[in-house]
């Protein structure tokens, strides 16, 4: 055995992540999607909120040195106990891997690359979330904030809540639809009155509108 390959044993023992390559983030593509709802055990059992990778080279075709890694765990906003926003990405999305301290038994996503998916046209300020073709776009208004959603539109709920000192609903080019002090119907009852800091039921999912 010569000098070189003492070495490197030596470094292999010393830094197991090094020739194992777990040390730096790797990129892969999503082979499958896991979601189940249930309790999330970090060290044991399954991850639940997780996809399967299949690491890939530089030019998109398959690691053959390195296997499918299964049970990756996914990155939540805002993780809490009941709260959180989650989404599983499409399979064959591009992410990039890590591996906690370098190790291979503790892989997860970093993040998501845009590769091969359509990116909508951004600005400087502008928030979008794109979503099945439709798109909420937030940006900086004149003045306030501006919300706009594209497509179709459709909120569900118990109880909406109104609470603003002046609102105006408006259609097609610029018409304005209702305004404060317009009543609001469920179906075809009265239910109220659009008002600041208004608690108005829609009794289930019965649609909400200004007459």
């Amino acid at each position: 055995m010569n000098f070189k390959e003492i070495f490197r044993n030596l470094i292999s023992q010393l830094y197991p992540e090094l020739p194992a390559r777990t040390h730096v983030p790797l990129r892969g593509k999503v082979t499958a999607v896991h979601g189940d709802a249930g309790d999330v055990q970090p060290t044991s059992g399954p991850r639940r909120y997780s996809v399967d990778v299949q690491p890939i080279l530089p030019d998109g075709s398959n690691d053959p040195e390195r296997d499918v890694l299964l049970d990756v765990s996914l990155p939540v906003q805002w993780a809490g106990h009941n709260r959180g926003i989650f989404c599983l990405p499409d399979i064959g999305a591009v992410c990039l891997v890590g591996f906690v301290d370098g190790n291979a038994a503790f892989p997860y996503v970093h993040s998501f690359l845009p590769d091969g998916f359509y990116l909508p046209s951004v600005s400087p300020g502008d928030c979008i979330i794109l979503w099945s073709g439709g798109e909420i776009k937030l940006k900086e208004g004149n003045p306030g904030l501006s919300i706009t959603i594209s497509g179709m539109a459709e909120i569900t709920a118990n109880t909406v809540l109104v609470n603003s000192g002046d609102i105006q609903l408006g259609g097609p080019e610029g018409k304005q639809l209702a305004c404060l002090g317009d009543v609001v119907v469920s179906g075809l009852t009265p239910i109220g009155v659009i008002a600041p800091r208004e608690t108005i039921p829609t009794n289930g999912s019965q649609t909400v509108r200004a007459i």
